[in-house]
């Protein structure tokens, strides 16, 4: 189960890899919120119950058959827009509306990542959370 949730937060890191959440130098928000992996690998220092690392499984599985389908929907954006970089003579207005479709897609990646990210946040007690930090 563990390297599952590992697997997961690997797909959405990847297709994220810009984010601030996955660069923790000189980011404002490192330390706000906590992979579940490092959660669920200390669990003991953390002080979480069994009821709070069944929750954070649950909300990782939950995310998890929509995190390859984005992956994917990022890849094939992306493939799309290299293939109109790659003219000899590049479509500037279909390239920047391709752009525009990678960009969205991102952003539905991250949004996903960053409310998965809340979620299991606000399973934490504050003395949990400056744990974890």
């Amino acid at each position: 189960m563990i390297s599952r949730i590992s697997l997961l937060l690997v797909a959405l890191l990847s297709v994220g890899s810009t984010s601030a959440l996955a660069n923790p130098g000189g980011d404002p928000i490192h330390g706000l919120l906590f992979p579940p992996e490092l959660l669920i690998q200390h669990r003991e220092q953390i002080g979480l119950s069994e009821q709070q690392i069944e929750k954070i499984r649950n909300l990782v599985e939950e995310v998890g058959p929509r995190a390859p389908e984005h992956q994917t929907r990022v890849q094939e954006a992306t493939g799309q827009l290299a293939r109109l970089l790659s003219a000899d003579q590049i479509d500037e207005n279909a390239a920047l509306k391709q752009l525009d479709e990678v960009l969205a897609t991102e952003k539905a990646v991250k949004h996903l990542h960053l409310r998965l990210m809340i979620q299991i946040r606000n399973t934490l007690s504050a003395e949990q959370r400056q744990a974890a930090a």
